[in-house]
């Protein structure tokens, strides 16, 4: 009737990490020992965003084998990734660093 046709020229596969592995795990214990730390943090946020989400994006995570797309910002907060003025509050910003670093740790124990 109209005539339309389509074309696949991008099919990427989805990045799927099971939340009980031992990684998801490790990455939500983290988190709930930081959760508290973040700009605009206030209790009730606790039981709401403690579980790990999957969310439908690209990510570069794809592209490597066995591993984890982790987004560190609160998700209280306004997301402004890839926004223009991108920015974040300096102390959420050494969170983060805690937070990756003490995943290394814990990765690297594992060993």
């Amino acid at each position: 009737m109209y005539d339309l046709s389509t074309e696949v020229t991008l099919n990427l596969a989805p990045l799927i990490k099971d939340k009980d592995s031992p990684e998801v795990k490790k990455l939500s214990a983290i988190w709930e020992r930081h959760i508290d730390k973040f700009v605009g943090y206030k209790e009730e946020y606790r039981d709401i965003h403690l579980a790990p989400k999957a969310v439908g994006v690209g990510t570069y995570a794809r592209h490597i084998p066995n591993t984890i797309a982790f987004g560190i910002q609160a998700p209280w907060q306004i997301d402004q990734c890839h926004q223009a003025n991108e920015h974040v509050a300096v102390s959420d910003f050494i969170e983060w660093i805690e937070i990756i670093k003490e995943y290394i740790k814990t990765m690297g124990e594992n060993l």
